[in-house]
């Protein structure tokens, strides 16, 4: 494994950011590798939550990898390069509404 930001576990897997934004993920049995993504805006600003990894891409895209069935998804209609995760609410800066901090409870993303 080469220089990396942070990495979460699950049961199964080993995922970490790298410094040239790609998130990777590590089978624990197979020790194949695997790119999810290239376009990790700002690796420092990802969250793993309910074992999913939250990131901006660099379209400032909220961008949701399900570790259950490996696809990454887009959060529609929100664009952030600043976001949190407190207490099962996403906090994010809201680049379609002048910055303005806004929240919503993650069980209601789908």
């Amino acid at each position: 494994m080469e220089d990396y930001i942070g990495f979460y576990l699950d049961d199964n897997d080993i995922y970490y950011l790298d410094y040239s934004d790609n998130l990777i993920q590590i089978d624990r049995n197979t020790k194949n590798e695997k790119v999810i993504a290239i376009d990790v805006y700002n690796g420092f600003n990802t969250y793993f939550y309910n074992n999913d990894i939250y990131y901006s891409d660099t379209q400032a895209r909220l961008c949701r990898f399900e570790s259950k069935n490996g696809m990454v998804q887009y959060i529609d209609n929100i664009y952030t390069n600043d976001f949190k995760i407190e207490n099962d609410k996403l906090i994010y800066k809201d680049l379609l509404d002048e910055d303005n901090v806004k929240s919503i409870d993650l069980i209601l993303i789908k």
